[in-house]
């Protein structure tokens, strides 16, 4: 926990005779800070990665001289941590002194909303979280200058940053206002971290190699479905919002699209991004005349995590509204108005939002369209959006997101991930398939007698909606295997190197790592992994498998994994 106190303001109201009595308070307050604050607010059960930003606490303490000083400085403690705790709750009518974030990144997401609906209030949480520098009631050009700033230093976050403003409709509307050498330079932070090389970015058709033209014209990956994604929502709905912004073509924010529903599209051969850009430019044409229509929710295939604890506990669960009434768990504490601002739990929002999303489009004026790179038929299907609101799940073998390390930035050559995705056998496969197939033979190869497929973080991890029914995936050929096993294997020798336990088998070290139970909070951008604070282990910790793994790019998630 880390406790920030840019000024603390002390008033002693001492008698003539005990004036000697001020060293010993110097001293007492101190310690109460130094040494007593941090356990306090763990004991409130302040969660260690929250971010409080607080403007003004005044706290009347009493000085106990029949009492140690060590005795003076934890009730000290107590209350300081207890004034705090009542902010928090809104108990005592000073909520415009204090901001709480679920993280960090949260700030900076806060930070993109107020400012692109022209609102600074919070001016002074985004200075004490480090992403400006403004002044009180700053000018709304220079808000946006350092709003532009702060998301250019965190370019793998942008993406997922995008989304959340295109999900509160608010993306073009702050775009609109950035001078356009901030505009270029977000989409650039964001291609950069896709893997979009130049040739991708014009408006006319890219060269396709001769020998990948039968990928094109022949057996391809199912198109994107882009009527999915948040980013081309938004877009329909504003048509006119950046049609002459001549710093970002419109093909850039067609890519934007395709990048948000398949992250690791621009890892895969030159025939296959081809052929899904030609398939969304056709979508794209078919949407801005037709209009996305009504979004239509997924049958909800999972186990929610208050009915896993219902039927696991046998007992009931507080409701939500009661969950969120108490402290989490153990708080990044920013001294220094706003309101309490937690974006997990704003129902309104998310009401707001969801509504958003299902209103009919108007179609586009004419003459507005993309020219289309190739008539591919593309086939006309209900929408299916499952995630337009936040949802909590619960998972057996959640221990699988220990693995992102391994899979994302293992240190060689070419990480697995993305030597599965780039790979020229499984150019007419989706991803989907290619790491559901890489996952079912890992789990043949620990001898795992079943094959958790249903399971949510594994589906999460082989880019699956987990809110519907698996594909029927058919079985690889020789070749695919081939590739498959080879990647296997990779993982199990890192696995191996990383976890050295020598009493272990192979399966057992990986059934001891996976197989964990945790609760999974999902959004569009975001996947939070709770695991009990007694299933913390050292090896895994020691290891790095547990820390936040952050922007996942074959996954197009921010990952973040705690323990409560």
């Amino acid at each position: 926990m880390e406790t920030t106190i840019k000024q603390l303001s002390r008033r002693y109201h001492l008698q003539p005779d005990q004036r000697d009595l001020q060293r010993e308070l110097d001293d007492t307050v101190a310690q109460a800070f130094d040494e007593g604050l941090d356990v306090a607010l763990a004991q409130l059960g302040i969660d260690s990665r929250e971010e409080i930003c607080l403007r003004l606490v005044q706290v009347p303490l009493a000085f106990d001289p029949d009492q140690s000083r060590q005795r003076n400085a934890e009730l000290w403690s107590r209350h300081i941590a207890e004034a705090i705790g009542a902010a928090l709750a809104g108990r005592n009518g000073d909520a415009g002194n204090i901001v709480r974030y679920p993280s960090r990144l949260h700030g900076l997401l806060d930070f993109a909303l107020e400012v692109s609906a022209g609102r600074t209030g919070r001016a002074w949480a985004w200075n004490q979280l480090g992403w400006c520098s403004l002044p009180d009631n700053p000018a709304p050009a220079e808000a946006r200058r350092q709003l532009a700033n702060a998301l250019c230093r965190e370019p793998a976050l942008l993406l997922p940053l995008f989304v959340r403003l295109a999900e509160a409709g608010r993306l073009f509307p702050l775009l609109r206002e950035l001078p356009q050498a901030d505009c270029r330079a977000l989409l650039q932070g964001i291609f950069t971290v896709a893997g979009v090389e130049p040739r991708w970015l014009n408006s006319e058709a890219p060269e396709v190699p001769a020998t990948e033209r039968g990928i094109v014209d022949g057996e391809i990956p199912a198109p994107v479905a882009l009527r999915n994604s948040v980013i081309a929502r938004h877009l329909s709905e504003s048509p006119r919002a950046l049609p002459h912004h001549s710093a970002i073509p419109r093909r850039q924010w067609l890519l934007l699209g395709l990048i948000e529903l398949e992250p690791a599209l621009f890892s895969r051969t030159p025939g296959a991004i081809a052929a899904q850009l030609a398939a969304a430019e056709v979508q794209w044409r078919r949407l801005t005349a037709e209009g996305i229509g009504e979004v239509r929710r997924a049958p909800r295939l999972q186990k929610t995590h208050d009915e896993y604890l219902e039927e696991v506990r046998g007992k009931n669960i507080p409701s939500a509204e009661q969950q969120e009434s108490t402290f989490s768990n153990a708080v990044n504490l920013h001294s220094g108005l706003g309101e309490i601002g937690d974006f997990h739990s704003d129902k309104a929002a998310r009401e707001r939002s969801a509504t958003e999303h299902r209103k009919i489009i108007a179609p586009e004026e004419e003459g507005s369209e993309i020219t289309a790179l190739r008539e591919i038929d593309v086939a006309e299907e209900a929408i299916v959006d499952p995630r337009l609101e936040p949802a909590t799940l619960h998972s057996e073998w959640a221990g699988l997101f220990y693995l992102l390390p391994l899979l994302d930035r293992i240190p060689t050559e070419e990480g697995i991930a993305f030597a599965l995705a780039g790979s020229d056998e499984f150019s007419r496969r989706s991803l989907a398939w290619v790491f559901f197939h890489f996952f079912r033979r890992a789990f043949e190869y620990a001898d795992c007698e079943d094959f958790p497929g249903e399971d949510p973080s594994l589906r999460l991890l082989c880019n699956l909606s987990v809110e519907e029914e698996t594909p029927d995936f058919e079985d690889p050929e020789d070749g695919e295997l081939e590739v498959l096993d080879i990647q296997v294997q990779r993982l199990f020798s890192a696995l191996e190197a990383s976890l050295p336990q020598p009493e272990l088998s192979p399966g057992g070290r990986w059934r001891w790592l996976c197989q964990r139970g945790a609760r999974l909070q999902l959004d569009p951008t975001w996947a939070e992994v709770v695991f009990p604070l007694q299933g913390l282990d050292t090896e895994v910790r020691r290891a790095g498998l547990d820390l936040d793994p952050g922007y996942v790019r074959w996954l197009g998630k921010v990952v973040k994994i705690r323990y409560e």
